[in-house]
């Protein structure tokens, strides 16, 4: 009986070293997810920031000046 349960705790013992084994490697894992998830974040924040945009403008066709147009004469007025 006595042999049973040391035999048991031994086996627990064992079972609880590589569950914790297992639960040290998620953790690796959740942190380099959580690395690599601010690093993706600054990037995307970077590429949709204004200044990317303006550098981008150029290389796209846009202008940095809109020419505004002016209507000379309004064919269409407001009755009263």
């Amino acid at each position: 009986m006595i042999g049973l349960l040391i035999f048991l705790n031994i086996f627990l013992f064992c079972s609880s070293l590589k569950l914790s084994d297992e639960i040290n490697n998620y953790e690796n894992k959740i942190n380099a997810l959580h690395r690599e998830n601010l690093i993706l974040d600054k990037k995307a924040s970077v590429l949709s920031s204004l200044k990317f945009a303006e550098s981008m403008a150029p290389f796209l066709g846009f202008t940095k000046k809109n020419i505004p147009a002016y209507l000379e004469k309004l064919n269409v007025a407001l009755k009263y």
